[in-house]
């Protein structure tokens, strides 16, 4: 939008700005889902921040999701690039979940190799 009211501004000759945007949406995340900061400050004095966050298997449901065995979530989750071969995943980034489905991970995978490369370890207990 900025660039849009430069590039009018720009035509007519006169400049162009935006005096004010709201975002009201970033992919999944719209604004009538946002919290107030009054809101964010009553949680945690409640004790209860973690029940306004969005579970990170949620917010990352667009990305494909993989469950690796034991010994190779620890080789993953070590920042080691394992052998991984899947019938069904095509290149690019995989979320990785333990065998209990939680996510430990963003991983990039090599389809034509067949291998798992970290990009993100998240280090939840």
């Amino acid at each position: 939008m900025r660039s849009v009211a430069r590039d009018i501004g720009r035509k007519l000759k006169v400049g162009g700005t935006l005096s004010y945007l709201v975002r009201t949406a970033v992919g999944k995340l719209e604004l009538k889902d946002s919290l107030h900061l009054d809101d964010i400050i009553n949680y945690t004095k409640a004790g209860n921040f973690n029940e306004m966050l969005m579970s990170i298997e949620d917010f990352l449901d667009f990305i494909p999701r993989v469950a690796l065995p034991k010994r190779k979530l620890f080789l993953f989750k070590t920042g080691n690039q394992i052998r991984f071969d899947h019938p069904y995943l095509r290149g690019g980034y995989v979320l990785v979940l333990n065998s209990r489905g939680k996510a430990v991970g963003i991983g990039k995978f090599f389809e034509g190799v067949g291998e798992l490369k970290p990009v993100r370890i998240f280090n939840i207990p």
